[in-house]
């Protein structure tokens, strides 16, 4: 007596498998742009004077492993704060010379994009979860 085991069955579900897991984590990937970008423009941490910096913040994913968001505008003053500088032209004082008569004291780093980075991630890591819990789920 003999048992015949069939591969064919086990073969193609692991290809479904397989497919359901890229499928798992290009969804994830977007959940996680979509709460690195939502974060980042929902930010409570400066003031909006011109919303040029805000209207910049766009997230995009490219393929199923690669994602990002970009900011522009005054982004990277707000995330990594200034040193004190100049904030008019110099002017000419007889004797002196060449001085700017004004100085902005400089800002705090607000860090709102790091902060979208780690909320991204976050949103990411439980999509990969619940996605591939689903696909592993249908293949039962």
């Amino acid at each position: 007596m003999s048992a015949t085991v069939d591969g064919k069955a086990t073969i193609a579900g692991l290809e479904l498998l397989a497919a359901g897991i890229v499928q798992a984590s290009g969804l994830a990937l977007r959940a996680g742009v979509a709460a690195a970008e939502q974060s980042a423009k929902a930010t409570t941490r400066w003031k909006d004077k011109s919303g040029e910096t805000r209207k910049s913040i766009v997230g995009r994913v490219e393929s199923y492993s690669r994602g990002f968001v970009r900011a522009g505008g005054a982004s990277v003053f707000l995330e990594n704060g200034t040193r004190p500088h100049p904030i008019n032209a110099p002017v000419f004082i007889a004797g002196v010379g060449w001085r700017f008569i004004r100085m902005h004291p400089g800002t705090a780093e607000t860090l709102f994009m790091s902060e979208a980075r780690s909320r991204g991630e976050q949103a990411a890591q439980y999509g990969a979860e619940y996605y591939a819990g689903e696909v592993i789920r249908r293949i039962r």
